[in-house]
């Protein structure tokens, strides 16, 4: 997320409508009595709603224990818990960074290298050097039934399955970011007891990223996202990552509960929900599941940002990250959207014109 343009909108707000003094659902209340509809929902963490549910309760509940410091609370294994049950099983390892701890890929992708010259270096040990004498290759060839013309190619391509290409290596160490309804979505089936089962399903075309980024859904004005590491990273880089980030133990409670709760949204909430009242928002916005990905011009955008909140619409600063489709709003706070911009029907290439009203 952009710093400088959360901070931007942030400053924005206040100009219009003084400081926010509250925040329920998705709703904001500043001091001059005016309700914000947020369709940013601080970036993603606060798609579950502003107010925590029951992860402001696991929230309060820490915090009045007053261990809030820099030691171990005890909480990490019950979060590391309620995060691989979103994800496939490969993936082992769960931390806590902020962008500035997770940043150098450098490192990562060293790791990575490191990786393949370790496997390069095995397979030389137990394959043959052509340096080898000609009885011991001519040996190993009767045995092996591959000559030395083959015998690279089929090194070459033992290598290749043992480890990672540097080239590849980089592109899987990179993180990728998941977005609930996107890349992870439910299936609610009901059951006897009354309280469903839900089946997390992963909307990955191809393999999946050796390393996955994950908003935490709590709202809370932090840079820390959980980073999961799958045991395609190698046990070396799995071994000498840096350890989490310091996370007071209330913040860590509600991350914990945000996980659970989100996993029941995601069997709770559908396509259906989210295309409700969607249609004020077609001209502007390609919306996927409850995410509105912008059709303005990147040119234009900020000034599109600025006629949302005049009219009391918050959305996404940042033309990079999506806004939020509210889809507990209500459909008249919605519908102000109309009144920002007339889009004339003639189109320029891939671009809308924009007349302001």
């Amino acid at each position: 997320m952009n710093q400088e343009a959360v901070c931007w909108l942030k400053d924005e707000i206040k100009k219009r409508y003084g400081n926010v003094k509250r925040a329920r659902g998705i709703y904001l209340y500043t001091e001059k009595s005016v309700r914000l509809t947020d369709c940013f929902l601080d970036g993603g963490r606060a798609i579950l709603g502003h107010g925590g549910g029951k992860a402001k309760t696991a929230f309060k509940d820490c915090f009045e224990r007053g261990a809030n410091g820099f030691y171990d609370s005890g909480l990490l294994p019950a979060f590391e818990k309620a995060v691989k049950q979103l994800l496939p099983r490969n993936f082992t390892t769960i931390r806590l960074y902020t962008e500035k701890t997770a940043a150098p890929l450098e490192g990562i992708s060293f790791s990575l290298e490191n990786t393949q010259k370790k496997a390069g270096a095995a397979l030389e040990q137990t394959s043959y050097s052509l340096e080898s004498t000609r009885e011991k290759a001519e040996a190993a060839l009767e045995q092996t039934s591959f000559s030395l013309e083959s015998a690279p190619k089929k090194a070459s391509a033992a290598l290749e399955q043992t480890s990672y290409s540097l080239e590849s290596s980089q592109k899987k160490a990179e993180p990728v970011l998941w977005r609930p309804w996107l890349e992870i979505s439910g299936k609610s089936t009901e059951q006897p007891t009354g309280y469903p089962k839900i089946q997390i399903v992963h909307n990955v075309e191809g393999d999946f990223p050796a390393i996955v980024k994950i908003v935490p859904p709590f709202p809370y004005a932090t840079e820390l996202c959980v980073y999961a590491f799958s045991t395609a990273c190698g046990e070396e880089m799995l071994q000498n990552l840096p350890k989490n980030d310091i996370v007071p133990a209330p913040l860590l409670a509600a991350f914990t509960r945000g996980f659970y709760d989100l996993k029941i949204a995601l069997g709770t909430y559908t396509e259906n929900d989210f295309k409700a009242n969607s249609k004020v928002f077609e001209p502007f916005f390609i919306r996927n599941q409850c995410y509105l990905f912008p059709k303005i011009p990147k040119e234009k955008y900020k000034d599109f940002v600025l006629k949302c909140l005049d009219i009391g619409i918050v959305i996404s600063p940042d033309y990079n990250v999506p806004s939020i489709m509210p889809w507990k709003a209500n459909p008249g706070d919605l519908k102000k959207i109309s009144k920002v911009f007339l889009f004339n029907s003639k189109r320029m290439g891939n671009k809308i014109s924009i007349l302001t009203v």
